[in-house]
């Protein structure tokens, strides 16, 4: 598979129909992208790209969101939306490593 065919697959495997665009901060720091939806219940995906070339730590914080944990997928050099471990979700917030040149993927519940 492609990267931008993975890209794809991401929105088309995680941002489903009825998922709306919340506000976020699209470049919270250097090199770093980020875009939000909200879909049914407290379901929010996260979808952050790292175009610089070393990894970056992140924090995230979901308003109005119970969630305890979030999952995480990352497409990058040598993984295609391969799953990584589970991030504890503490007060709203999350902090997570951002590989060099990735494009990782959040969603709680």
């Amino acid at each position: 598979m492609s990267k931008r065919g993975a890209a794809m697959a991401l929105f088309a495997k995680f941002v489903r129909p009825g998922h709306v665009r919340i506000a976020v901060t699209s470049n919270p720091q250097s090199n770093v992208y980020t875009s939000a939806y909200k879909g049914s219940g407290s379901r929010v995906v996260v979808v952050a790209v790292d175009n610089g070339t070393s990894s970056v730590t992140q924090q995230f914080t979901l308003q109005n969101n119970p969630s305890s944990g979030v999952s995480s997928w990352v497409t990058d050099g040598g993984r295609n939306l391969a799953s990584q471990a589970r991030i504890n979700v503490s007060n709203g917030s999350f902090t997570a490593q951002l590989p060099a040149q990735s494009l990782p993927t959040f969603m709680t519940g």
